[in-house]
């Protein structure tokens, strides 16, 4: 014997299918489409970084250079002496990362020149040209609190890194 309302079609439809009078068929498919649609659109990376809020795009790329810091050994220099000149072009995001030993006598507003240096440079699509110049003036700063030569040459490689 059968409950009433147990398997009739009006217990199984979802409350908001009373408000159409669409069938249940082209409602899903309506969705699918709007579905496919959508997953689409963000799996471009244009309209993908759009729609993330900047802050968490900061939060992120800011994350991913203290990782790529620890990550080539830039603290195991004798006097913590290691930097990082980072750029992220997708978050347009730039930092440079000092170790303690740097911290310690350069305050974080110095390297405001370096990054801007580095991102007209990007800005102008001469990426190369920016680096070298956010380098030339890290290691004028460098040079003012630990002058060359007075500790130990190359440490670390002086090199370029991509991801």
């Amino acid at each position: 014997m059968k409950r009433p309302g147990r398997n009739s079609i009006t217990s199984q439809c979802p409350a908001l299918i009373y408000f159409t009078l669409w069938p249940a068929a082209v409602i899903y498919v309506v969705q699918l489409i709007v579905f496919i649609a959508a997953a689409l659109g963000l799996s471009l990376p244009d309209i993908r970084f759009h729609i993330v809020p900047r802050r968490t795009q900061h939060e992120r790329a800011h994350l991913q250079a203290m990782q790529q810091f620890f990550a080539h050994g830039l603290h195991h220099t004798q006097n913590r002496t290691g930097v990082l000149i980072f750029a992220s072009v997708a978050e347009r995001y730039a930092e440079i990362v000092a170790d303690a030993g740097i911290n310690e006598k350069v305050t974080p507003h110095v390297w405001d020149q370096a990054i801007a240096a580095l991102i007209a440079g990007i800005k102008q699509g001469r990426a190369g040209d920016g680096f070298v110049a956010a380098i030339e003036q890290c290691g004028a700063v460098l040079a003012e609190h630990f002058p060359p030569g007075a500790l130990d040459r190359d440490e670390l490689p002086n090199k370029l890194v991509e991801i």
